[in-house]
């Protein structure tokens, strides 16, 4: 059941994320995706939740439409059609709200590096990313390490 509903949810994806020019097309959407079947491998969740949450992620992106509860109400109707319950739907609306750097930026940051904000790996809580996270905070600390250094400056 969880393959047929998956597919389901894809191809919805696919059919509303195809054509979007920001760089939120449907290729970003698999590899959000596949960064999350990556995160699986070594966290306990609900995989078909969060793969449904990985899948739908941008659909109602107030970045992307300026219908949020629109297409908020779109993706329950089709999450419903496909055989999700109540709990499991309210599930995935709260992985997609909580899964975003951006959705965490206000409690959950560490420093900007040319304006891009790295988040504090230690208080990260979107799907169990802490790993990647930590990894991209090693990098930010030592690109920002080594600019300073570069430039002559002291940290």
């Amino acid at each position: 059941m969880m393959a047929k509903r998956i597919d389901k949810v894809r191809n919805y994806a696919y059919k509303m994320m195809n054509g979007d020019q920001t760089g939120h097309g449907f290729d970003h959407v698999q590899r959000v995706v596949n960064n999350s079947q990556k995160i699986l491998q070594n966290e306990t969740a609900n995989a078909e939740l969060v793969l449904t949450a990985a899948y739908l992620h941008d659909v109602f992106d107030d970045k992307l439409t300026d219908e949020v509860a629109g297409r908020k109400a779109d993706v329950r109707r089709q999450l419903i059609a496909f055989g999700y319950d109540t709990a499991e739907i309210n599930e995935i609306f709260y992985i997609i709200e909580h899964m975003s750097f951006s959705a965490n930026l206000e409690q959950h940051y560490a420093l900007s590096i040319e304006g891009q904000i790295v988040q504090d790996a230690d208080r990260l809580d979107a799907l169990g990313a802490l790993g990647i996270v930590r990894l991209f905070a090693l990098a930010a600390e030592f690109i920002q390490q080594f600019k300073a250094e570069w430039e002559n400056k002291e940290l």
